[in-house]
């Protein structure tokens, strides 16, 4: 039996039943270039015990501004591809700059990594140095359907090489609302899985 290689978000809450069901404490961190609906980065009050979870992104003001310079440029597409691969290494500076000794400390930890058609090369590459650096983690990732058929096969191979744990795909490109909906399941499912 071929296993699916993206779930689709209604199965995000029963996979993170089984995921969590023996952990006392989680670090969660929620990675993309863009943003995610109604939460600003940063620490997000979750209002329960043992359960942090933190946001590294960027502002949908800052993502359209340099939307706006890139095209005043005669090279867009390249440009466009330039910009998502300089948000997604900015996310990842921010990353290691700021969480990654409190990452290092903590026994459970969970990666939920955005991946973008324009910054996917950058994403797969930030999605290697984790698992290489936090084998303990689970690493979750979610796309949006755009060229799916070239996204699959590279998200097949990080779940063939353990690299990801689950892949999730939406229909909403930049996952911002849906970011935000994997957040409120992850809080939800913390607060009754005792």
């Amino acid at each position: 039996m071929s296993k699916k290689t993206f779930l689709s978000r209604m199965y995000f809450s029963s996979t993170l039943s089984k995921m969590l069901c023996d952990k006392k404490s989680l670090q969660a961190l929620f990675c993309t270039y863009g943003s995610v609906m109604d939460y600003e980065k940063g620490c997000v009050e979750t209002d329960e015990d043992n359960l942090n979870i933190t946001i590294v992104a960027d502002t949908e003001d800052g993502v359209s501004a340099r939307h706006r310079a890139v095209n005043s440029m005669v090279d867009y597409a390249n440009e466009d591809l330039t910009l998502a691969a300089e948000k997604q290494q900015e996310m990842e500076d921010c990353f290691l700059g700021e969480k990654a000794g409190d990452f290092c400390k903590a026994d459970d930890v969970m990666f939920v990594v955005y991946m973008g058609l324009n910054g996917f090369e950058a994403t797969v590459q930030f999605l290697n140095f984790l698992r290489i650096n936090y084998p303990q983690a689970c690493i979750i990732t979610l796309t949006c359907d755009c060229n799916i058929n070239y996204k699959e096969a590279a998200t097949r191979m990080l779940q063939k090489t353990n690299v990801v744990n689950a892949s999730f795909v939406t229909g909403d490109c930049g996952g911002a609302v849906v970011m935000r909906e994997m957040i409120n399941d992850l809080i939800e499912v913390w607060s009754n899985k005792s």
